[in-house]
């Protein structure tokens, strides 16, 4: 967000939000140590906040999801079977999805962090998306962890894809992608 960050330049920006500048004022007029701890403490408040608010999110998608599979599907290279459900949101005219891939509790084989470019090829390929793969925005959840939820990024190449990492997301910006791709803005 800032290469150099300094108090003048976050109250200098325009784009930053005036609580945070209201809040930096404030801080600044206090006793350094006592701002700091608070700080400190302010940011575990508000990262707890975050996740509880995720959790609650992916509990309410789940129930609300337009088409959501369950599977098991075999690994390569494990002696296990995996159980894993996908919650599937997509605009056919538009030609977009977003995934979730979600662990379920009671998966007796590899974790789907793992699994992952496996299980999401093999969906592409059974057709049960009918999404062109570059087109598919995906991500993971563990069901047993409720306020888990990272963006996978994924790339197609021609027949499978190949894992490029992960990215936590927050609920908000998960909702932002479904509205936008609900209400037509890819």
């Amino acid at each position: 967000m800032y290469n150099v960050v300094t108090a003048q330049t976050i109250l200098n920006d325009p784009t930053a939000h005036q609580w945070l500048k209201e809040s930096l004022i404030n801080a600044l007029a206090c006793d350094s140590v006592d701002a700091l701890n608070d700080a400190e403490i302010l940011t575990e408040v508000l990262k707890d906040h975050n996740e509880d608010v995720t959790a609650a999110a992916l509990v309410e998608l789940n129930k609300q999801s337009a088409e959501t599979h369950t599977a098991v599907y075999p690994v390569p290279g494990s002696t296990h079977t995996g159980k894993y459900s996908a919650c599937i949101v997509k605009d056919q005219e538009m030609g977009l999805a977003i995934v979730i891939l979600i662990e379920l509790k009671d998966n007796p084989g590899m974790s789907i962090t793992n699994a992952y470019e496996h299980i999401a090829s093999l969906i592409v390929k059974e057709g049960i998306i009918g999404i062109k793969p570059e087109n598919i925005v995906w991500f993971e959840h563990y069901e047993d962890k409720p306020k888990s939820l990272d963006k996978v990024h994924l790339k197609w190449s021609g027949d499978r894809y190949v894992m490029e990492g992960w990215t936590p997301v927050t609920y908000e910006r998960l909702k932002t992608m479904l509205h936008d791709l609900i209400n037509k803005k890819p």
